[in-house]
């Protein structure tokens, strides 16, 4: 049995380090996981991401594993999606080990709204956490604002739903959403719609 001594973390499973190999140990100084890892993380949302021959997979707390020790470098889990690289790509996973979509994209952020963007051949996209492509990666810029994706393509500015259609199409020059309303402006025109579409004001810039 491991000593306590050998203890690295403070949190529940601990981190342990035996002969240069990582493992964890309860609190009881009992083995969860042998120590043959060459690095392992503190547990999130129940799971550590843990490196076998210099490639990184999830053990849950039971010490089994989750998915292949494959990838080039893991995120933690948050809110049950992890994020993985293999081969200079990136993906998710689930806490299953499912990979919930391609492991295809050049880059790609955090869920916020149960959206992420992702960049695929420099331009953006954006999916939802089933891996479901929201909007395809055709456009020169996204970002997420009140559960709808702003995109610009060709410097104009257009609004995407949770569906996929477009709520307000890319003919304008900028766009903003303001809690229940979104702003959207087009040469000297600044137009008021309500977060279907539905156009509920217009009125002349001043300048």
């Amino acid at each position: 049995m491991i000593s306590m001594e050998d203890c690295i973390s403070i949190t529940h499973p601990f981190k342990v380090k035996l002969n240069g190999k990582w493992g964890f140990i309860d609190e009881t100084g009992r083995e969860i996981c042998p120590c043959k890892y060459d690095w392992v993380y503190d547990f999130c949302e129940g799971l550590a991401k843990v490196k076998l021959n210099g490639k990184w997979g999830f053990i849950d707390t039971s010490g089994r594993e989750i998915c292949p020790y494959k990838y080039d470098w893991v995120y933690d889990f948050s809110k049950g999606l992890a994020k993985v690289k293999l081969n200079n790509k990136w993906g998710f996973i689930d806490t299953s080990g499912r990979e919930i979509c391609p492991i295809k994209y050049d880059g790609i952020g955090y869920f916020y709204k149960e959206l992420s963007v992702v960049k695929l051949n420099n331009k953006w996209g954006c999916i939802d956490t089933t891996g479901r492509e929201i909007c395809p990666c055709i456009f020169d810029f996204v970002y997420i604002s009140h559960y709808r994706v702003v995109v610009n393509l060709n410097t104009h500015w257009g609004v995407i739903g949770y569906s996929g259609d477009y709520i307000l199409p890319c003919l304008f020059d900028n766009v903003n959403i303001d809690d229940e309303i979104m702003f959207a402006t087009k040469l000297a025109m600044e137009y008021t719609f309500d977060l279907s579409g539905e156009c509920i004001g217009a009125q002349a810039l001043p300048y």
